[in-house]
């Protein structure tokens, strides 16, 4: 299936004409698609490419809104994996571009942690005639310890002009002090999840988010992680997790809620109800703000969707 649902709050859908995947950084230690891929019993370091997804690029239509108005899909492309990856041949990558630039009414994210290659794959492409203002382009920088990368990105507008470039800064693993984030349009930034999450001090998210206010990008705070990064959290005295979980709830914090949930039957007995927490992973209100921002391109593109008749 093309359109795949995602619980990724700054994106709609996942595009992953390649899977697999090595690790380059901290940031890779607890990959989450690593873990999924050996938890479906394939070995995610053997990098694939799938031609057979390229015309999937189609299916990815604007969404309707509650109002019946179209607005831009994002679709994050390889969610699985990297398209700068090494064992990712120039010829395939430029088969992904082309199957891209089809869209030009849907965003692709295009995220890397390898801007080198990115580098020299985009300006051997678009060189002399521009970056199509749909595809994004973005690196993952986790600390201050791979800040290069986004140097890297901002080096590339000067050789290609300028496009949408964006910095996922998650997993959020240290501070950020020494990034630069003049020329990038919008920022991510997120705690790390999972059962091996590493703390993320409140400092980091609070840094990253004011270097891109300074540098005039639009921020996007996908969540704090785990719970104990989240100081409304962290203000209860309470014993259980759900009752800490109610007091950051009344203090503030808008990305998370209790549902009612019931345990599978079993032996022919009846399930169980009991209290879950729902919402982004920690919470994602931070200082009292929710930031979901989108950088230019986005409005201007919902701007010429909005005129467009709804799809039914």
């Amino acid at each position: 299936m093309a359109v795949m649902k995602t619980s990724i709050s700054w994106t709609d859908s996942t595009w992953n004409p390649t899977t697999g995947c090595t690790k380059v950084s901290e940031g890779c230690k607890f990959c989450y698609a690593e873990a999924l891929v050996h938890r479906w019993g394939d070995d995610f370091a053997v990098v694939k490419m799938h031609a057979n997804r390229l015309a999937q690029v189609a299916q990815f239509v604007p969404l309707k809104g509650e109002d019946g108005t179209l607005r831009p899909r994002r679709v994050f492309v390889n969610s699985m994996s990297d398209l700068m990856h090494e064992q990712v041949t120039d010829a395939f990558r430029s088969q992904c571009f082309d199957a891209m630039e089809s869209a030009p009414q849907t965003i692709m994210q295009v995220l890397t942690k390898r801007p080198m290659t990115l580098k020299r794959v985009i300006s051997e492409r678009y060189k002399g005639r521009g970056v199509p203002a749909h595809i994004w382009l973005g690196v993952s920088v986790e600390d201050n310890r791979v800040h290069g990368r986004v140097d890297e990105l901002r080096r590339l507008k000067d050789m290609v002009g300028d496009f949408t470039a964006f910095l996922s800064v998650e997993p959020l693993i240290g501070a950020t002090d020494l990034h630069d984030y003049t020329g990038i349009e919008q920022v991510l930034i997120g705690g790390e999840s999972g059962p091996y999450a590493r703390d993320m001090a409140i400092s980091w998210p609070r840094e990253s988010r004011d270097l891109a206010r300074r540098a005039g990008a639009a921020v996007w705070f996908k969540q704090f992680g785990k719970w104990s990064n989240n100081p409304l959290y962290r203000q209860s005295n309470a014993e259980s997790h759900l009752d800490r979980v109610r007091h950051a709830i009344a203090a503030g914090e808008q990305k998370a809620w209790l549902v009612e949930r019931v345990t599978k039957p079993k032996n022919g007995s009846t399930g169980k109800p009991y209290l879950a927490v729902a919402g982004e992973k920690g919470g994602a209100t931070l200082d009292g703000e929710v930031l979901h921002e989108y950088p230019p391109h986005y409005h201007r593109l919902a701007r010429e969707l909005a005129g467009q008749p709804a799809l039914i």
